[in-house]
């Protein structure tokens, strides 16, 4: 599972580094190409962009989530729904959302605080939003598409899509700087046409190549729209509640601070953009396989993975903190002219107090992310709000009468840690009643080989019989055990490949289930014993007729790039 971890944590970082990298290099080329001046025009743009990364999330995470408990129970064809429902809906609303920002974006630059004292602030603010318009749809679209194929395990889609779009927006920027000229509006059209670019290519995808999942308006199921929606809502309660700090946090700067520190809170910013898609990494996987983990009652694996995670997590921030400390400087040089050194000494300072938040950060998230996964959604919901609205907002009004701008970055450091203490009472509080199973009624096996199965699978029937299971049901269950073991080493086994797999027996009342997981060669069992019994099999499939007959119910899903098997006897 520590593997996985890792394997799904690169993921996800690949996927929450498409947006942010794009507005770093926007950020970037604008800062040296037009100065400062257009950078401001680009901080007051944030919480429009924060707008857009909550409005998305809840369509994507909502259908990740969807997606992922119907695949746990084997029906790929009601995921498939989800999907075609949740595109449908997503680019209704994103391309109403674009409409109203191409039509008003003079009034909505006012909005965001464009004003008429700096010379042609309006004015650039309206065309950015403009230009930024067309490319609305395909990011919401986008982050619906990458969130199911992580499900399909597909990485390499993810990849030559990613550098696709980061591709071309770096040669439009270029383009815009040095053959249109069209300032900071062709900026914003270089960011959507690279957004179409990569819709494109994700499209042709699911269109011909996907392997589990096919768009198709016939599968649009409006009765999963509550079903999306709710499940995305901890991640939109999240995201939204980042735009109301971006537009809190700019409105304590313009109503009595330097405007050049708006530059200080768009480079740092930047920063915590990207630092935020490492943390979201660690957190967006723990809440897919604690989740997993959750639904098997498997809570010695819950709490090793929560642990190997939170080191994990805290070792990589501290490290990021340290280099961020030295490079500051340099850093900062990155977004803004050489010429304007109280900008860069303002934005080296503001990188220096930001990254004392790191640590606390990535260990608030990974404890929400592991409380949300066990069944306590609202809770999510609820501390989203408290730690980036109430605890930022409120320290960095007070810090800032205390310590001027400083305030404002220290107020992160301070929110973080708050929700670091809550998260953990919380979880500590909770997390014992949500596992009703005991240590003594869940056994794990992690085989490599077939001794290793052969030894599982006696170890089985020592425990069932030791529990006081009839001889018959404690029989077949190590027979099982053995068969699959067997039939994975032979058959599945790639090799030169860290073959491995992970055999859990739990009971529950009456019930007893068997979860078999491999990385190996993908093989349905439920598929191959209709071959069976139709004559078309290559062998007699002895094993998998015993064991299709012999149980109650058999469920066989692949996701994670993994086969899953569900035995219950």
């Amino acid at each position: 599972m520590n593997g996985l971890f890792r394997q799904m944590v690169v993921v996800n970082i690949v996927i929450n580094l498409i947006m942010p990298c794009n507005q770093l290099i926007d950020t970037i080329m604008t800062g040296q190409a037009y100065g400062a001046e257009a950078l401001q025009v680009y901080a007051l743009f944030l919480p429009v962009s924060s707008f857009l990364i909550a409005a998305s999330c809840l369509f994507s995470k909502g259908t990740q989530i969807t997606c992922s408990h119907f695949m746990g129970r084997g029906k790929i064809r009601e995921a498939e729904q989800v999907l075609c429902t949740a595109a449908y809906i997503a680019a209704v609303a994103s391309i109403a959302i674009g409409v109203l920002v191409f039509v008003f974006a003079g009034e909505l630059s006012l909005l965001l605080g464009a004003s008429a004292d700096v010379p042609g602030q309006i004015r650039d603010m309206s065309g950015y939003l403009r230009g930024y318009a067309p490319g609305i749809p395909e990011i919401f679209l986008l982050d619906v598409l990458m969130c199911v194929l992580m499900l399909e395990g597909d990485e390499n889609v993810l990849i030559y899509a990613s550098v696709s779009m980061l591709i071309t927006n770096a040669l439009g920027n270029v383009a815009n700087i040095f053959v249109f000229k069209m300032g900071i509006t062709g900026m914003a059209l270089a960011t959507s046409f690279s957004n179409i670019v990569a819709f494109i290519y994700m499209l042709i995808y699911f269109l011909n190549k996907s392997k589990m999942f096919h768009l198709s308006i016939k599968s649009f199921r409006p009765y999963y729209v509550l079903e999306i929606i709710k499940n995305g809502t901890p991640s939109l309660t999240y995201f939204g509640s980042l735009v109301i700090r971006s537009a809190i946090m700019n409105a304590l700067v313009l109503s009595g601070m330097d405007r050049g520190v708006l530059v200080s809170i768009l480079v740092a910013n930047n920063f915590a953009v990207v630092t935020d898609v490492l943390i979201s990494g660690w957190g967006e996987a723990i809440l897919l396989l604690e989740g997993v983990l959750y639904g098997e009652k498997d809570e010695s694996g819950a709490k090793s993975l929560l642990t190997g995670a939170a080191i994990s997590g805290a070792v990589v921030m501290c490290l990021i903190t340290v280099l961020t400390f030295f490079f500051r400087v340099p850093i900062s040089r990155l977004f803004i002219k050489a010429d304007e050194a109280v900008y860069i000494t303002m934005a080296a300072r503001a990188l220096s107090i930001t990254a004392l938040c790191l640590v606390p950060d990535i260990l608030q998230c990974i404890l929400k992310k592991y409380v949300q996964a066990i069944g306590c959604p609202r809770y999510t919901t609820v501390t989203n709000i408290l730690t980036n609205v109430v605890y930022c907002c409120g320290f960095a009004w007070i810090l800032t009468r205390i310590m001027g701008s400083d305030g404002l970055f220290v107020s992160y450091t301070v929110c973080y840690t708050m929700a670091l203490v809550s998260n953990f009472v919380f979880m500590m509080l909770v997390s014992p009643k949500k596992y009703d199973i005991s240590k003594d009624d869940f056994l794990t096996f992690n085989i490599n080989s077939l001794e290793e199965g052969m030894e599982a699978s006696e170890k089985v029937y020592r425990y069932c019989m030791d529990k006081g299971m009839e001889k018959r049901k404690s029989t077949y269950l190590s027979l099982f055990v053995e068969e699959m073991v067997k039939n994975t080493v032979v058959h599945g086994f790639v090799p030169g490949h860290r073959n491995s797999m992970i055999v859990k027996l739990i009971r529950s009342g009456e019930t007893t289930k068997l979860s078999i997981k491999d990385n190996c060669r993908h093989f349905d069992p439920s598929h191959y014993y209709e071959k069976v019994c139709e004559g078309t099999a290559p062998d007699s499939g002895f094993g998998i007729k015993m064991i299709m007959k012999l149980s109650k119910n058999v469920v066989y899903t692949s996701s994670f790039n993994l086969n899953n098997l569900f035995v219950e006897v």
